[in-house]
């Protein structure tokens, strides 16, 4: 029952965001930016600060206190460990609101270009770390356009899937574990030791995930190229989960081969098309929840 019942939250919370318009109002990493400063405040002259205990620490207080917490809730009240575990669930996607940020790319195209020069670009742009992309298509429109295509569906992997498989998993402890991790890997200022470390972590944390994205990224665009290119880029390499996502999203458009007419901007077009994309793959991910939740119930 208890994976039912987080799968229930988690159709209420994809209401939440993809029906009312989200709460990205809400949402934001600067909770576990200040935890991180603090920490570096108290314990950062300390000689085992830099190592794996640090990472322990950083990861495991805030995670035992929510586990705590919500042991304590559940013997209070259930319905309001639930009502709290939804919003918990709500905040934890994203933090930025994907669909807001596609909006203002859109705009991008249309401004002229002194315009251009003073939008900032969206955040899943502006957080994109590098990723093997693989040789160019030779469509020199779609290969301009695709490492921005590849930063979109690597922003839904970590805003929308990745927070879905942990909080079915393990509930609120597990999105709160797993965005707290991934807010804390592009931390400003973090050392490159560090960072190292919680590069390690989150790879842990999306390893089954991002292969489950794989599939729903088949099932929802092109099966047959989304299979070949996962063979290829590394479907059980360990360190390959972004890798992994991003090429197969972009081979879920089939690589940008449109059979039909592209009418008024192509990269717009393109733009639209994979953020269609990611939503089909949301709904997928929805029903692969929903199978594994009734067959444990």
């Amino acid at each position: 029952m208890f994976l039912l019942a987080n799968y229930l939250l988690i159709l209420l919370g994809a209401v939440v965001e993809f029906v009312l318009d989200g709460a990205a109002r809400w949402r934001s990493a600067r909770w576990s930016l200040d935890w991180l400063r603090w920490l570096e405040k108290v314990f950062g002259t300390q000689s085992w600060w830099r190592g794996w205990l640090a990472v322990l620490v950083t990861l495991g207080v805030p995670v035992a206190a929510v586990a705590a917490g919500f042991a304590l809730l559940h013997e209070l009240s259930a319905l309001l460990a639930y009502a709290i575990s939804l919003i918990v669930f709500v905040l934890m996607l994203g933090p930025e609101d994907l669909a807001a940020e596609v909006a203002a790319h859109q705009r991008e195209p249309a401004a002229g270009a002194r315009d251009r020069q003073n939008m900032p670009p969206p955040a899943y742009l502006r957080h994109a770390g590098p990723v093997d992309l693989g040789p160019l298509t030779g469509d020199d429109e779609f290969d301009e356009a695709r490492g921005e295509l590849a930063a979109l569906a690597l922003a839904a992997e970590h805003a929308w899937f990745q927070p879905l498989f942990w909080f079915l998993v393990l509930g609120p402890v597990g999105a709160v574990a797993y965005r707290l991790c991934a807010n804390l890997r592009r931390a400003p200022g973090l050392s490159a030791e560090m960072a190292q470390r919680f590069a390690i972590v989150r790879e842990a944390l999306e390893f089954v995930p991002a292969r489950i994205t794989v599939g729903a990224l088949g099932v929802a665009g092109t099966l047959v190229p989304v299979l070949d290119c996962a063979r290829h880029a590394g479907l059980g390499t360990w360190g390959a989960s972004a890798t992994l996502v991003a090429r197969t999203a972009l081979a879920a458009t089939d690589n940008g081969r449109i059979r039909e007419v592209i009418g008024g901007d192509a990269q717009r077009y393109r733009i639209n098309q994979m953020h269609a994309l990611l939503k089909r793959a949301m709904t997928v991910w929805l029903v692969m929840a929903a199978a594994v939740a009734l067959a444990a119930a």
